[in-house]
């Protein structure tokens, strides 16, 4: 569709209304012209017949057919039209026209005329091209009648015809006047507006370089102004946010960690070559390309879906070093345009994690190994030293002593070594894990009867206190019953001397809390939150002269294998309180051995 200038609108508009007014104006005028023609001719025809009414009644009465013709005559005047007289019944009882053909016959001939006149007339009236106008009359014997005046409109054309004319050569000026006031007029208008269209459009299509032109204090001056202010403002925010894209660009390009931006629709608006290595892929299309057709393990797939549709941050992890592969961790997180207020996007942050994983496995083995390698000379010294002590009574007293002291310490490195070798397994997972459901109070009772008989040597006593007696959930019952013992035998040797340790069971809103809490000393409030680190023991000098700072960190890998928690705290203001917060839902919702990655 063509596009016309403002200015050819406006200039047609001026002629279209100037023609238009003038069409307007000549109907209007020719109407008027008519109706002032035909009231004038009424006015003075009435005034006519009622001047000659008294001839016209005395030439009825005595029937005299011509007088009345000629009668007829003298009212038509210079009307130019036709005078009839009409009868009440229609008749025509005289006519101007019959006063002409008599007029113009011969004496001899007279009578047969008028015998043919009256008997055309009584059929035939030349009434077309006319204006009718009727006045009454009373023609004596002959009754009432109507005097008929059939007015040509000739004349009225003949001075329409003048009139059209004047109007015509009066308009032409007026339309060149019009179209020389329009020009200025919309050249004036349009020029403005149309520099400020192209200013408009330049805005639009990103070239905010060019001033727009706007002069003048008036509404399209202000206007103009205004349009001004605004590309100076998009022009300087452009270029803000030009240059912290930029920033952001350079900075995440040359990040070694992969990052991928997806849209609300799943398209791919950034990527980084860092994020195409971790995928094991030259490039990854850009350019609203679907992230749904790049080739990406199934895992990442899942979190990426699940992200999109719930909102919820999501991590996963796939490759396995002993195979060779890659190691990836994937974080994906959603992003909400706010402004939009409608879809959600979401941003993947990838992390190489081969070394760290390959580091891992290193440690894991070499505590394994390690240990495995000091059991056997641990289980010598251990012997002997019982050999020793075996023979004490022949032994001198020192004897005695360092054997004491050899023992205690090989039984000491024997049961940090089984606590290593115990965390490494948690560590690694284990595919033969029973998951199975459990009686929480049988669990309970079962790791009591196993350290009863230690607190009773040590002079301390175990009691329970189950809230829920039918409190399950579902879990692997060697794996608890370790935590269990773990938070028990830590009780017993650090609680105070005849003391109470207490078990409790409880259940709520789908979860078990199982509770050990001692009557020992408090763990210091800046030892709590390390507690359950490796090697880290809180506590008084003998909390730290004993135990292997292994036994919680078991404790604590157990609860999120059964995807729970472990907590502590000290709610008398004495003692400590070690709790177990597990889930008791199906199976589904534990962790297995193969799904569990840490990082």
């Amino acid at each position: 569709m063509s596009k016309r200038k403002l200015s050819t609108q406006l200039l047609m508009g001026f002629a279209g209304v100037v023609l238009v007014s003038l069409g307007l104006v000549s109907i209007a005028l020719g109407i008027v012209l008519r109706r002032d023609y035909v009231a004038q001719a009424a006015e003075r025809f009435g005034e006519d017949v009622d001047l000659h009414a008294e001839e016209l009644r005395r030439a009825a009465e005595r029937g005299d057919r011509p007088e009345l013709d000629r009668l007829c005559e003298v009212l038509n005047g210079d009307f130019g039209g036709r005078v009839s007289l009409i009868g009440r019944d229609g008749s025509i009882l005289a006519d101007s026209i019959s006063a002409r053909c008599a007029a113009r016959a011969r004496p001899d001939c007279l009578p047969m005329v008028r015998k043919q006149q009256e008997l055309r007339l009584q059929t035939y009236m030349p009434l077309n091209e006319t204006f009718t106008i009727r006045w009454p009359i009373r023609l004596g014997p002959l009754g009432p009648a109507t005097a008929r005046l059939a007015l040509p409109i000739g004349p009225v054309r003949q001075q329409l015809r003048h009139l059209y004319a004047l109007l015509l050569g009066t308009g032409l000026a007026a339309s060149v006047l019009a179209v020389w006031l329009g020009v200025r007029l919309s050249r004036r208008l349009a020029q403005p507006i149309e520099a400020m269209t192209t200013g408009a459009e330049r805005i639009a299509a990103g070239d905010l370089e060019h001033p727009v032109q706007a002069e003048g204090q008036d509404e399209i001056g202000r206007l103009g102004e205004a349009l001004e202010t605004m590309r100076c403002g998009l022009r300087s925010n452009l270029a803000a946010i030009t240059k912290e894209r930029n920033q952001a660009l350079a900075i995440v390009k040359d990040m070694s960690d992969g990052v991928i931006c997806l849209s609300d629709t799943g398209s791919i608006i950034f990527a980084n070559q860092a994020a195409a290595l971790l995928l094991g892929r030259p490039q990854i299309p850009s350019s609203q390309a679907s992230f749904a057709d790049v080739s990406v393990p199934e895992a990442l797939s899942a979190a990426v879906h699940q992200t999109m549709e719930l909102g919820a941050e999501a991590t996963t992890e796939f490759g396995d070093i002993r195979t060779g592969e890659r190691v990836v961790r994937v974080v994906v997180t959603p992003v909400e345009d706010a402004s939009v207020g409608t879809g959600r996007g979401a941003v993947l942050v990838l992390r190489d994690m081969t070394e760290a994983r390959r580091a891992e496995a290193m440690g894991k083995e070499l505590v394994a190994n390690a240990s495995h390698e000091l059991r056997t000379p641990l289980a010598i010294i251990a012997s002997t030293a019982d050999t020793i002590l075996t023979a004490s009574d022949s032994e001198p007293e020192a004897v005695r002593e360092f054997a004491g002291i050899i023992s205690r310490h090989a039984v000491r490195m024997e049961r940090l070594v089984k606590e290593t070798l115990q965390l490494t397994r948690l560590e690694g997972g284990n595919a033969d894990w029973q998951w199975e459901k459990l009686s929480a109070g049988e669990l309970v009772q079962q790791a009591v009867d196993l350290l009863q008989p230690a607190a009773r040597e040590a002079g301390k006593t175990i009691s329970t206190e189950h809230a829920s007696e039918t409190a399950q959930l579902k879990g692997v019952e060697s794996l608890l019953l370790q935590a269990l013992q773990n938070l028990l035998d830590n009780a017993i040797r650090y609680s105070t001397a005849k003391s109470e340790i207490t078990c409790n069971v409880a259940a709520s809103d789908g979860n078990v809390e199982i509770s050990v809490e001692d009557e020992g000393p408090a763990i210091p409030p800046a030892d709590r939150k390390r507690i359950f680190e490796r090697f880290v023991r809180g506590g008084t000098g003998s909390r730290v002269a004993e135990g292997t700072g292994l036994g919680l960190a078991i404790v604590q890998r157990v609860a999120e294998i059964h995807q729970g928690t472990v907590s502590l705290d000290n709610p008398h203001g004495k003692g400590n309180r070690f709790t177990l917060h597990l889930s008791n839902k199906t199976l589904t919702g534990c962790v297995s051995p193969k799904e569990d990655r840490r990082t």
